[in-house]
């Protein structure tokens, strides 16, 4: 299991192996939830293709199936 450190800031390091495993790199966003259980669920936020600079043909939601030539 990897464990970090929290330092007085309130910072703490993502360990080289968790950071592989979930391919992120600097400027990646994480999302925390605390359960009621006490547990922490650490997640990788992706961007939609709604967030994608330029306009979308409707500009609004596509299913990527539609996206495809």
């Amino acid at each position: 299991m990897a464990q970090s450190i929290l330092s007085s800031r309130g910072r703490t390091t993502v360990p080289a192996d968790v950071r592989a495993a979930l391919h992120i790199r600097p400027g990646s966003c994480l999302q925390w939830q605390v359960t009621s259980d006490g547990d922490v669920i650490v997640r990788v936020k992706t961007i939609s293709t709604v967030e994608l600079p330029g306009p979308t043909k409707h500009g609004k939601p596509i299913d990527i199936e539609d996206s495809k030539p």
